[in-house]
């Protein structure tokens, strides 16, 4: 899944706890969580191979990377981390419980798919383990059982609920 679904979520997850005991860990621990259960639903992955992106493995050298899949990834990370910042514009975000549950919500995700740590990663036990775990509840394998744009309404869908409530 794009990094804004699980940023707008675990944000969302943030306010929610925020004014509860421990609220911060709460809200990086339960964004960790609701990383999983998005990656769960069908989505579209901005670096799913295409004409214009051979395929390629997360784990290979960044170098190695399409360039549009740089971009995108840049450009993910980019809005929704200015969505995050923009609503907390007024306030210290580090000591708040929707910057926690957005940090918790992609966690996963830089963990597991950047290339300058993630072969790394899975010779370390405890993140080795959640890294397999990611891997087995990630659907993008049967990505292609569905059509492109299911997934990208999938994500839709989860962004307009999270922007409603929020």
């Amino acid at each position: 899944m794009l990094a804004i679904p699980h940023l707008l979520t675990g944000a969302l997850i943030g306010k929610v706890a925020e004014g509860v005991p421990y609220a911060l860990p709460i809200a990086f621990v339960l964004g960790w969580l609701s990383h999983y259960i998005l990656d769960s639903i069908p989505h579209w992955e901005s670096y799913f191979p295409n004409k214009n992106n051979p395929y390629f493995e997360t784990d290979d050298p960044i170098r190695k990377w399409p360039k549009s899949v740089l971009l995108s990834i840049f450009l993910d990370f980019t809005v929704g981390f200015f969505l995050i910042f923009f609503y907390l514009r007024d306030v210290n975000f580090w000591q708040t419980a929707v910057f926690w549950g957005s940090i918790g919500a992609i966690a996963p995700d830089i963990i597991d798919n950047v290339p300058f740590w993630n072969r790394y990663v899975e010779k370390i036990p405890v993140l080795g383990s959640m890294r397999k775990f990611h891997q087995s509840i990630h659907i993008s394998n049967d990505q292609k059982k569905y059509p492109k744009y299911l997934g990208l309404v999938t994500q839709l869908i989860v962004i307009t609920i999270v922007l409603w409530i929020f």
